[in-house]
């Protein structure tokens, strides 16, 4: 049962920017009951950022990821936690449009059903709004993704 639910977004970024704003709004916007959202400053480094959304996951039942500049449709948050609650999965995503700040489209992005070799094949599959339980996240995950410099995200939404 989802009890906790965090969305994290880990930034380096000035909050008060243009796409940073607008993101944070959007979250904002479509928190779920029992959800709290959270942006962690990080400095930009590789090491820095992989250990600061390892602490920002700790201790909720489950994690949204959201980039600093991404927009959330209404709802979608909800619908990926309630996936979650449903059917024991430990990990649910939605589709991605890309569009500019305009609101225009300006790519078909990742939509469409994905299948385990979608994942194995390449990160973005899953890559924007997912939301994972980080329980089912081994340790090895942050080791691997130390060793290497990049990928936690990735890694965790794999594990899970």
């Amino acid at each position: 049962m989802i009890v906790h639910m965090r969305v994290v977004t880990v930034s380096s970024r000035d909050p008060n920017g243009g796409y940073a704003r607008q993101s944070a709004a959007a979250v904002r916007a479509s928190l779920p009951p029992r959800a709290e959202f959270v942006v962690v400053r990080s400095s930009g480094a590789p090491q820095d950022w992989i250990t600061d959304l390892w602490g920002a996951c700790g201790g909720a039942d489950a994690v949204a990821l959201v980039d600093d500049d991404d927009l959330v449709v209404p709802g979608a948050l909800q619908q990926c936690a309630d996936a979650i609650e449903c059917s024991g999965a430990g990990l649910a995503f939605t589709d991605e449009d890309e569009i500019d700040e305009d609101g225009a489209r300006l790519g078909p992005g990742q939509s469409g059903p994905r299948r385990l070799m979608d994942l194995a094949m390449h990160p973005r599959c899953a890559h924007h709004l997912a939301v994972f339980r980080p329980a089912l996240v081994p340790r090895e995950a942050l080791q691997v993704a130390q060793q290497c410099g990049i990928g936690l995200d990735w890694l965790m939404r794999a594990a899970a």
